[in-house]
């Protein structure tokens, strides 16, 4: 599946951050994902989570698990 960052930022943080942290972790996201370079990778630890930039709009989740052949 296909995210934006806004879309991201949804999907991680809506349940569990008051708005005021949402909003500053979206903005943070946003940063993040701009630095990156199409192909670049952005990874959460503590949820085992990766990501990768596809576009100059979306990021993928990608399985850490899995070996690239």
């Amino acid at each position: 599946m296909k995210y934006t960052p806004d879309e991201l930022a949804h999907e991680l943080w809506h349940h569990s951050l008051s708005e005021f942290q949402y909003e500053v972790n979206l903005n943070w996201l946003k940063d993040v994902f701009a630095m990156l370079k199409i192909g670049g990778i952005w990874a959460w630890p503590e949820t085992q989570r990766m990501f990768k930039k596809t576009s100059n709009r979306h990021f993928i989740e990608i399985d850490i698990y899995t070996e690239e052949e």
